[in-house]
């Protein structure tokens, strides 16, 4: 039911309800990637895009955050989940979803990733503070 929220928000001719980006600055994404999945070629851009923007949202939900291991970007499905997350909170910000059901929904799934954080790995496991992004992870 709580995937459904949106599906019954009215929709006019090219509404998008799923949580998508365009390509950042006109680029053209290829192969039709949504902009939270790293795109072929564009490596080092987008890591660095997207940790900048995991970093905004450990500072804009520090609840949820303090919970996220220093190395969430060796898990690919983490890093899949904080891309559409930061993705997500992006359109919301720039009142592309007008409707507050996808507000809440947001909340909704941030709780999830929250609960999913405090439920795996290791408990004394190094935890993200932000900062630059790591060598290894943008080689």
């Amino acid at each position: 039911m709580r995937d459904g929220l949106l599906s019954t928000q009215a929709q006019t001719a090219g509404e998008q309800t799923a949580p998508t980006t365009a390509p950042k600055r006109g680029e053209d994404r290829g192969a039709g990637l949504p902009g939270w999945l790293q795109p072929p070629g564009e490596q080092e851009r987008w890591r660095r895009e997207l940790w900048s923007a995991v970093c905004g949202l450990a500072e804009r939900y520090p609840g949820v955050f303090s919970k996220l291991v220093a190395d969430w970007w060796s898990d690919r499905a983490l890093t899949e989940v904080l891309g559409a997350l930061v993705a997500w909170r992006s359109q919301l910000d720039a009142g592309q979803q007008p409707d507050p059901r996808a507000e809440l929904l947001f909340h909704d799934r941030l709780e999830l990733l929250e609960r999913r954080l405090a439920q795996a790995g290791d408990p004394t496991a190094a935890r993200f503070s932000g900062g630059p992004p790591p060598s290894e992870w943008l080689a």
